[in-house]
């Protein structure tokens, strides 16, 4: 995850959300997903046939629509991604410090581009997630990349208390026992992310960022 950070006053750090960074990569595993799904069927002369006793079927038909399926989940992904950027604009996360260590305190607001005319609460919730490798447990030698949820907390900030351009305030404490980035603990790499979503009338709004956490005792 991509994460813009800059200077602000008096401490404050503006963060660029990540939700820009996601869409691009969802635009290509798309065109790449895409591409495989048709390289399988070109190569294996895949026939639209379902019916196991044809002598037309291909069982690899299998594998073609399991690729074209995520194909078109990733594309879904992306063009989401890019109506919410045409729709709201950026937004702009705010903290006190450019990272938290473990056991601290994570506050700050969220501004958006123009006020948001939200039909219910702000729900803010900030994640821990570890990437794992992951083996196959019917063959070993193959693997994959798993995200894990190693903590999670969300809050609600009630809509008509603020301007979301003017500011959606939050703060989390920071647990002690979580990852910290890097963690000798973790087994893959770990990263925090801060999400804000909120009902809207036609699209809700949604924003993606990137935080940082560190380990207890050390500094900026």
């Amino acid at each position: 995850m991509k994460t813009q950070v800059t200077s602000g006053k008096h401490g404050v750090r503006q963060i660029g959300e990540s939700t820009g960074f996601s869409v691009s990569t969802h635009y290509i595993m798309a065109a790449l997903l895409g591409a495989a799904t048709i390289a399988v069927i070109l190569a294996f002369d895949i026939r639209p046939e379902f019916n196991p006793d044809s002598r037309d079927f291909n069982p690899i038909i299998g594998v073609a629509l399991f690729l074209g399926a995520f194909a078109l989940k990733s594309l879904y992904t992306a063009a989401r991604g890019t109506l919410l950027a045409r729709r709201f604009g950026a937004s702009t996360l705010e903290t006190e410090g450019e990272s938290v260590p473990l056991g601290g305190t994570l506050k700050g607001r969220i501004r958006t581009s123009t006020p948001l005319a939200v039909t219910g609460d702000y729900a803010i919730t900030l994640t821990c997630i570890e990437q794992l490798t992951v083996s196959a447990m019917s063959e070993p030698t193959k693997t994959r990349t798993e995200d894990r949820v190693r903590w999670e907390g969300m809050r609600k900030v009630p809509a008509a208390t603020v301007n979301s351009a003017e500011g959606i305030p939050f703060e989390f404490l920071v647990p002690e026992t979580a990852l910290a980035m890097p963690d000798a603990r973790a087994k893959g790499p770990v990263r925090w992310t801060l999400e804000v979503t909120a009902p809207q009338k036609g699209l809700d709004y949604y924003a993606l960022f990137g935080v940082i956490v560190r380990a207890k005792g050390t500094s900026d």
